[in-house]
């Protein structure tokens, strides 16, 4: 509960942050799917090199 919490939050500042490449992506014809692509891939960068990096030791 507590990690969808913290993904969440990093998903809602990267918006917020972004918002006006967003809005000029829109006007200049890009549809949600692209959009919403760019902005998933940003988030799971960062977790997938987490998950990387402590798979081994949760493992061990």
């Amino acid at each position: 509960m507590l990690a969808c919490s913290g993904i969440y939050g990093t998903v809602a500042f990267s918006v917020e942050r972004r918002r006006k490449e967003v809005a000029i992506r829109k006007i200049a014809g890009a549809n949600r799917k692209d959009m919403l692509r760019l902005i998933t891939l940003q988030i799971l960068k960062p977790i997938l090199f987490a998950n990387i990096l402590t798979l081994p030791v949760a493992c061990w």
